[in-house]
């Protein structure tokens, strides 16, 4: 009986793994890839918060050309990387959502500096890349689960956005991967 039910949690995995790739193969057929990619970071030490972004952006970005991964970084790490980036003088050219305020971020070095100032130990990220036409979306799922998360009791998180390739490729260096889109 205990095979039984294991075997039908294990096909239930399987199905759902095998509509989420069928639903991604035909987004890559039908929606053209972006031009105008901006990265979308969105930090805490919340892990099952963080599944519950990168579990909704890995349906919706393709719809709107674009992909979602998902993160986790050490705070040792995170401080061994804004020091690199601090030396290198990586622009953000971006800003940092904190619910309702957005403030302007210049610096890579910045941005690594508030996620090891989240991480208590670790910080999980929910990284998104869509082109503007999916960041009115992208703001929405952002402000939907962050006052959803408030309302449980759950601290604000911030939410990091930059149209900078080389910021966005160095941040995601210095994450380790979770979970492709």
């Amino acid at each position: 009986m205990i095979a039984r039910i294991i075997n039908f949690f294990k096909k239930r995995e399987e199905n759902k793994g095998e509509r989420e790739e069928r639903a991604q193969e035909i987004a890559e057929r039908t929606v053209p890839k972006i031009s105008d990619p901006l990265y979308h970071f969105i930090c805490s030490s919340n892990r099952s918060l963080t599944v519950a972004f990168h579990n909704l952006f890995t349906v919706g970005a393709p719809v709107y050309g674009g992909s979602a991964e998902w993160y986790n970084a050490e705070r040792g790490r995170l401080s061994e990387r804004r020091n690199q980036a601090e030396a290198l003088s990586i622009p953000f050219g971006g800003t940092r959502a904190f619910g309702p305020k957005v403030e302007a971020v210049s610096s890579v070095s910045d941005v690594l500096s508030n996620l090891s100032l989240a991480a208590h130990g670790s910080v999980y990220i929910s990284v998104v890349q869509v082109g503007s036409r999916g960041q009115a979306w992208v703001q929405e799922v952002y402000t939907t689960l962050l006052d959803e998360a408030v309302a449980q009791g759950i601290l604000p998180f911030p939410m990091f956005t930059t149209p900078d390739k080389r910021a966005a490729l160095f941040l995601i260096d210095s994450f380790e991967l979770l979970s492709p889109s």
